[in-house]
Parts: structure tokens; C-alpha cells; sequence
């Protein structure tokens, strides 16, 4: 035997693929009458569940006696063999292993026949269900894979879009959607290739005239495929002025999605060389930790550090070593503060660490803590490099403002101390030495009575800071606190009232300013009779608040109608 035969054979015993070969039992006029099974591999009958002992020599009538309509379909393919001599290929299903074959039947010579069977079952199934599918009882039906191809579509969505069957198959639907709804449908695409079936999404196709239709998808995905029922509701969306007005108000909102999408790109939360807190961050994250710890009278600290001679480090080593510096000083903080502490780059050199229910005595442990340990770390690349921090616990209800001031004085005078050390302000009188509490040219209204108004509750802020700087608060409690709220409640009604008759086109949010400052004052007047909260954080809150900047961001509004009636 020659060894192409021999590796003949071997490939056909080894194949995982089933083959058989079959010789022609002949009867009178050499008609075929049977057929004998010669050979066949293992894959055989391992995949038709037979021992080789019973088809080893056995006739196809034998085996198949059970099944005679599989029979007559054989021995008809098989005969037609014998006469023509030709290729035959068929699709059917055997009983013995209910599963469909795909067998191919070809002559070798004028007495035997091979066999190959290839298994087509889930392909079988797959193709009765689109087939069924297309055929259900509903509107416009396609089938499209996930890459947005269809595969099938029926007669009905054809007519409805005026193109021929064989002109959408194969075909992308991108090619007929109109360009404003691609980016909306790809969105509907991903949530279904995620698994997630749709119902009520609408879309436009373009007609073979190039009219847009509305259609109405429901869609589900199964086996990578995607089933799409639609309906053509053109005429109803023509008819419907709510449904067109949500259309519109749906574009307004991708519109502000969109801008809304362009900040958040342009507001990164994290700061590109460390890792950590941008500023941007801090500052929207700084004011909820603020707001959380007023409601729920826990403490806030703020720690302010910055490198000592970070210029003589970037000038001496050069700017990539000072951002190595930096990273790591930023890995120093990061291992030594908790999770929930807010730790951010604040620009430069210059960090802000704030610590959450915690107490001056334990931000200046922390504070200390992080001194000692980026001092020792004694870097390679610089050697010995050291900070300074300042460190203020918040009162209640203090501005941020005054907060990172009182911080900022301590970090400043601990690098005029020599550096390298910790230096804390927890008094809320320095702050208040800076600020203006005398009349401000630019904040006259043109009306006469209003800035009465405001200057007699500028004073009365001018008398509560006096009594604070001269311990006279509890005398300002028991005599002039309730005085001073009053006088607030009367200029904000006389204000109202004033901007009603007026016509003032914003008066009703105006009052809705107006009442949550008085609500909040009255808190604070319960609070500073039951001494829970301290005389500087009202003060902070009144100047801060109540007149400065109620007056300077909002009252300034109304300012040019009395302009305007002069």
C-alpha cells in the first residue's frame, strides 16, 4: 500500500467529522435494491449512538426498518446516485438521535458511495425561529445583528419603506436613518447588546423617495440576534401636538445633556501630576462636607500645607524632580490620612486636607503627624526637604471663606517662624479685624428708605462685633438680639411688599431668599440662647449671609428699577 493511501485512510478513521461508505447491492438490470454498510469511522458511531458489531456489514434496510420515511428518502437520494452518478446533498432528521444532519452523498465508484454528515441542528432551530418570527402576526418585522446588518426583514416592511427585499438585506440601517436620530439609536443598539429589550423608541427611516417615516421599535435580543417589530406612525406623530412638543423638549435635553457633558469633561475632579482632589473638586465637595457637619453638629478641620523652598528644589534639580517631589509628598499624606478625609492639590506646591469629626487637638496630631513623616522620608533624588502646615477648626455655621483665612494665617506664620513646623488659629476674632462693616458707595439703591434699611442692620452687625471684641455678648443676647431680628424681618417684608407693587418680575423667588435666611437666623438665636453655637459664627453668618451678600448678589437686582422709575 502506498503511503498516500495509507494516510488516506487514516484521515478518514481519525476524522472527528463522520464518514460511511456504502456499496451498491444490486438486483435484476443492476437496479439498486440496497446497500451495505463497508466502512465507517469512530465519529460515526459515536455521533449516531451505533457499536460497530451492529453496522459492520449491515444493510441500510436493517438498520433503518423503524424509520421508513428516512428510509424512502435515502434509498431515493441513493438510487439517483447509482443512475446519474452525481453529488446529492440533504438535510433531514434522524429519528434515533432527534437532531437534524446535513448528509452529502457522493459516488466512488460504479458500486460504492461515501458519506459525510455534518450536524446542522441549532442552525436548523435558529432558522425555523426567524422564519417563524417573520411570519408572526405583526407589523413591520426584521431581523438585524448586532452590527446594526439586516439579515431578514418581511414583505410588509419592504412595502412600507417602498424597497425592494434584496435592497435592505445585507444592508446596514444606519444607510436609512436620519442623521439627527444615528447617535440616539446607537444608544438603543448598546442597551440592547447589553441584554435589554426596548419597546416604544422612535426613529425616522428614509423611503425609497427620500421621505422620513416615524417608526415605533419594540426590539429584544437573543443568540446575538436582534428580533424588531415597528410600526409606522407617521400620520399619528403629524396629528399629535404633545407628541411633537416631547420630541422637542427630549432634543432640549439631549442639547443640555450634551453641554452639561462638555463641563463635566472640562471640570476634571482630579489633578493630573498627583492623583488627588483638584481644586475645582474641593471647593464643590468642601461646601456639602460644610452643610452636613451644620446639620449634624459634628467638628470640621481644615489643614494648609505647602513645600518649604519648593523654588530652590525646581531651580536647583530642575522641574521634573520638583514634580517627583511633589507626587511624593502627596503618597506620604495619602497613607497617613483616613478614606473619608478630603485631601486635594490646591495649585503649586500648596495642599488642603480637610479632616471630618475632627477637633483642632486632632488635626494638629494629624498635621503633625504628616510634618514628621515627609521630613523623614529623605528622598534620594533631593535628600531632607520639609513643610509647613496651618491648622483652623470651623465653627458652626462659618463661612468657608473665614475658615481657609484663619488656616492660611497659620501656614503663614509658620513658614515666618523657620519653617518646617505646625502653627494653628482657632480664634474667629482675627478674621473679623479685616472685614469692612462701613457703607459702601456702590450699594445704594436709589431708594431712600430701602438703604435706611440696610444701614441700620449694618449697624446692627457693627454693634454685635463690638460686643464680641469687648466680652459683652450675653449682655447683646439678653438686649439687642431680638431687636436685630426683628429689624431684619421688617426690611425684608417692607422690601417684598415694596417689589410687588412694583411688578418685579423675580419677587417670589426673592422671598423665597428672604425666608430661609430669617429661618436660619431664628435657629441661631435658639442657639446662642442655649449656648450651642458660638456669638462669632452668628456674626460670621449676619455679615456674611444676611447683608453682605444678600445685598452685593442679590438685592443689587432689583437696583435698576428704582433707576428707572427716577
Amino acid at each position: 500500500m502506498k503511503k498516500s493511501e495509507q494516510a488516506l485512510i487514516d484521515f478518514f478513521l481519525r476524522s472527528t467529522t463522520p464518514y460511511a461508505i456504502l456499496s451498491i447491492v444490486s438486483g435484476q438490470n443492476h437496479v439498486a435494491k440496497n446497500f451495505k454498510f463497508e466502512q465507517f469511522n469512530s465519529s460515526f458511531e459515536e455521533y449516531f449512538g451505533l457499536r460497530k458489531i451492529d453496522i459492520d456489514g449491515c444493510l441500510l434496510t436493517d438498520l433503518l426498518r423503524q424509520y421508513p420515511n428516512v428510509l424512502e428518502l435515502i434509498f431515493n437520494v441513493l438510487e439517483e446516485i447509482d443512475l446519474h452518478h452525481s453529488t446529492v446533498e440533504r438535510e433531514l432528521l434522524v429519528p434515533v438521535i432527534k437532531r437534524w444532519i446535513n448528509v452529502v452523498f457522493f459516488p466512488i465508484d460504479s458500486i460504492t458511495i461515501g458519506l459525510i454528515v455534518r450536524d446542522i441542528h441549532e442552525e436548523v432551530l435558529l432558522r425555523n425561529e426567524i422564519d417563524g418570527f417573520m411570519t408572526a402576526n405583526l407589523d413591520m418585522l426584521c431581523v438585524v445583528n448586532l452590527d446594526a446588518v439586516f439579515l431578514k426583514v418581511n414583505p410588509h416592511f419592504a412595502d412600507v419603506m417602498e424597497i425592494e427585499i434584496e435592497d435592505l438585506t445585507n444592508k446596514s440601517f444606519y444607510e436609512f436613518i436620519h442623521p439627527d436620530d444615528i447617535e440616539t439609536t446607537k444608544v438603543i443598539m448598546s442597551q440592547l447588546a447589553e441584554g435589554n429589550p426596548i419597546r416604544g423608541f422612535v426613529n425616522r427611516y428614509r423611503k425609497q423617495d427620500g421621505e422620513f417615516l416615524n417608526i415605533e421599535w419594540s426590539a429584544t435580543v437573543k443568540e446575538g440576534l436582534i428580533y424588531a417589530s415597528g410600526q409606522n406612525i407617521t400620520t399619528q406623530m403629524r396629528s399629535s401636538q404633545e407628541i411633537l412638543q416631547a420630541n422637542e423638549e427630549l432634543r432640549r435635553l439631549t442639547d443640555k445633556l450634551g453641554e452639561t457633558n462638555i463641563h463635566l469633561e472640562r471640570a476634571a475632579t482630579t489633578d493630573e501630576l498627583t492623583g488627588i482632589y483638584n481644586r475645582h473638586y474641593f471647593e464643590i465637595k468642601v461646601t456639602e462636607l460644610m452643610d452636613a457637619a451644620d446639620n449634624g453638629n459634628s467638628s470640621l478641620s481644615l489643614i494648609m500645607f505647602d513645600l518649604d523652598h519648593f523654588k530652590r528644589i525646581n531651580d536647583t534639580y530642575g522641574h521634573p524632580i520638583g514634580d517627583q517631589i511633589l507626587i511624593k509628598t502627596t503618597d506620604i499624606c495619602r497613607k497617613n490620612l483616613r478614606t473619608e478625609d478630603l485631601f486635594a492639590r490646591f495649585g503649586g506646591e500648596e495642599f488642603v486636607i480637610v479632616l471630618r469629626n475632627s477637633t483642632v487637638l486632632a488635626a494638629l496630631r494629624v498635621a503633625e503627624k504628616l510634618r514628621a513623616a515627609i521630613y523623614n522620608s529623605n528622598p534620594e533624588m533631593v535628600g531632607r526637604y520639609s513643610c509647613s502646615f496651618g491648622v483652623a477648626e470651623r465653627a458652626k455655621s462659618e463661612s468657608f471663606t473665614n475658615w481657609y483665612k484663619r488656616a492660611d494665617k497659620s501656614l503663614y506664620h509658620a513658614k515666618s517662624s523657620g519653617r518646617n513646623r505646625v502653627s494653628v488659629n482657632n480664634r474667629l476674632k482675627d478674621p473679623f479685624n479685616e472685614i469692612n462693616l462701613y457703607w459702601q458707595s456702590e450699594w445704594n439703591s436709589g431708594n431712600s428708605e430701602i438703604d435706611r434699611q440696610h444701614r441700620s442692620l449694618l449697624d446692627g452687625a457693627q454693634q454685635l462685633y463690638r460686643c464680641i471684641l469687648n466680652d459683652k455678648v450675653n449682655e447683646f443676647i439678653e438686649n439687642d438680639l431680638d431687636k436685630l431680628i426683628e429689624d431684619i424681618n421688617v426690611h425684608f417684608r417692607y422690601e417684598i411688599s415694596l417689589l410687588q407693587s412694583l411688578g418685579y418680575d423675580d419677587v417670589n423667588e426673592h422671598q423665597e431668599l428672604h425666608q430661609a435666611l430669617v429661618e436660619k437666623t431664628l435657629r441661631f438665636r435658639n442657639e446662642l440662647r442655649s449656648n450651642t453655637v458660638k456669638p462669632e459664627a452668628f456674626f460670621s453668618f449676619l455679615v456674611d449671609n444676611v447683608i453682605l451678600v444678600h445685598l452685593v448678589k442679590e438685592d443689587v437686582k432689583f437696583f435698576p428699577i428704582f433707576i428707572q422709575r427716577d
